[in-house]
């Protein structure tokens, strides 16, 4: 069973150690090198980060989570510490990332998508398929292709949850990156630099203009 997580657990822990490195390279004050990662490897802790990333309100990520509001503020304090920087600054609103936070949160968010599919890759080596595959939809693929293609894949897999997000495409790829979708379908973007990203393409199709 342990070899089924060992990928997504080694892309996780390497997610997490690089952070530092990524906060030393943006630090903006002249300190000394930052700890080590180990004040990443606490889940707890890191959904703590990326639910207040999102709904910006320490007591609504503390209702959410089942915990008080000082043991949110006790997790951010721990996250502060090393990563030497401030993660979120308050406003009238509600509390908003700092730049740092935004560095943060594509690989924390990354890890955490991947040790939480660990248990679907689990359930697969018992034969069992499983857990949530999450789509991103641009205009193209939305009225036809896709839909189709959803509706056969439930009827031959229906213990597998599908989701579709129809953000805009710079949303998308946002978070893809962060692994909160796992691909993108639609037309593709030739004059994108993407180095990070890989394209393929699943059909051509010729454009017609129609005069009377």
């Amino acid at each position: 069973m342990a070899s089924a997580s060992c990928p997504r657990a080694r892309r996780a822990i390497d997610d997490l150690q690089a952070i530092p490195a990524l906060l030393q390279k943006h630090h903006t004050r002249s300190s000394g090198p930052l700890a080590d990662a180990g004040w990443l490897f606490n889940t707890r802790r890191l959904a703590i980060f990326i639910q207040l990333y999102h709904v910006n309100h320490t007591q609504t990520v503390a209702q959410q989570l089942g915990i008080t509001q000082p043991a949110v503020s006790a997790a951010l304090k721990v996250l502060e510490k090393g990563a030497d920087s401030a993660l979120f600054r308050r406003t009238p609103e509600g509390v908003r990332p700092t730049p740092a936070a935004e560095l943060l949160y594509p690989p924390v968010s990354r890890a955490l998508n991947e040790l939480e599919n660990i248990w679907s890759d689990l359930a697969a080596r018992r034969g069992v398929l499983e857990g949530t595959v999450r789509i991103g939809a641009l205009p193209l693929s939305r009225t036809r292709l896709l839909p189709s293609a959803i509706a056969a894949f439930l009827a031959q897999h229906p213990g597998i949850t599908l989701m579709t997000n129809e953000s805009p495409y710079e949303s998308l790829v946002a978070d893809m990156r962060a692994g909160n979708i796992d691909f993108i379908i639609g037309a593709l973007r030739q004059d994108e630099d993407l180095p990070d990203l890989c394209s393929e393409a699943l059909f051509e199709e010729d454009m017609l203009i129609l005069l009377a």
